[in-house]
């Protein structure tokens, strides 16, 4: 299975033309014949959903659990439970429901990334994107968002299962990078999300918002070339949030962002880290 190749449906408002349509997965549909609703079952009854007419399907975690609270204490984020089925299955479903355009939302209370080494950040959160994610306002709800920098995606998927409505360009020069944001989002099902190199974004797309945790590695001429490049292309009314700590420079990079006609609040300080709002 070639996950890299998966491309997303990208229409920003399909929760506003149709039925969400809710599946318990346990109770919904038994494929083979246990008496436990499965994921197998599911696809089996996509061309009924599809004759319904329904934008999306939410399905309840089907994640590995003890199952004391209906699948929801979730154990492995990993792993599908085999009472379900399997990840194969779980492939299968995704890919036939998007063959009928129909979109699929997993539930749960907790993402699941893979990292690899040479990604930004691999192996864990980064504690100035935990800062972002948390001190940040919450995305639009619809729109376009950019995560510039996107790394495996932390950013990209949280912003992508925030808000639902809104299509999320995450966008990286690292291509293994590139790799892991696509997959990430193809297994948590976030259709939401479309992963380009720079050179491929569309010189005319402008950005409802930005959320960045910006490579600050690079130096200070290619970063402000690089942002330079990006911010203007902020919608009016919109902004970009940054985060960056201030051993790193995040004061003397709001100082320079006012100088070349940037308006720029500090949203939030913690441990360091500054969350900097900046807009026309």
């Amino acid at each position: 299975m070639a996950l890299a190749n998966h491309e997303p449906m990208t229409d920003p408002a399909w929760w506003q033309r149709g039925a969400l349509y809710e599946i318990y997965t346990r109770s919904y549909a038994d494929a083979d014949g246990d008496g436990i609703g499965d994921l197998a079952g599911i696809r089996d009854r996509l061309d009924y959903l599809a004759w319904l007419g329904v934008a999306g399907i939410w399905l309840t975690p089907f994640y590995r659990s003890p199952m004391a609270d209906f699948g929801y204490d979730i154990s492995d984020h990993t792993a599908i439970d085999p009472m379900f089925g399997t990840l194969a299955d779980f492939d299968a479903l995704l890919e036939a429901a998007h063959e009928r355009d129909i979109r699929v939302v997993v539930d749960g209370e907790a993402m699941h990334l893979t990292t690899e080494r040479g990604v930004f950040s691999s192996g864990h959160l980064d504690p100035g994107t935990a800062v972002l994610l948390r001190r940040a306002p919450n995305p639009p709800t619809t729109g376009t968002l950019l995560d510039l920098g996107c790394g495996y995606g932390a950013i990209t998927c949280a912003l992508a299962r925030r808000s639902p409505g809104a299509t999320v360009l995450g966008v990286d020069v690292n291509p293994r990078a590139l790799d892991l944001t696509r997959a990430n989002a193809h297994r948590l099902g976030l259709d939401n999300v479309v992963v380009q190199r720079p050179d491929d974004v569309g010189a005319a797309t402008t950005f409802t918002a930005i959320y960045s945790n910006p490579p600050i590695h690079i130096g200070k001429p290619k970063l402000h070339e690089m942002l330079l490049r990006w911010l203007p292309r902020v919608e009016p009314g919109g902004r970009a949030y940054l985060v960056v700590h201030r051993h790193l420079g995040s004061d003397s990079l709001q100082r320079w962002l006012e100088t070349v006609g940037f308006s720029c609040e500090r949203l939030a300080s913690v441990r360091g880290y500054r969350v900097i709002a900046a807009g026309r």
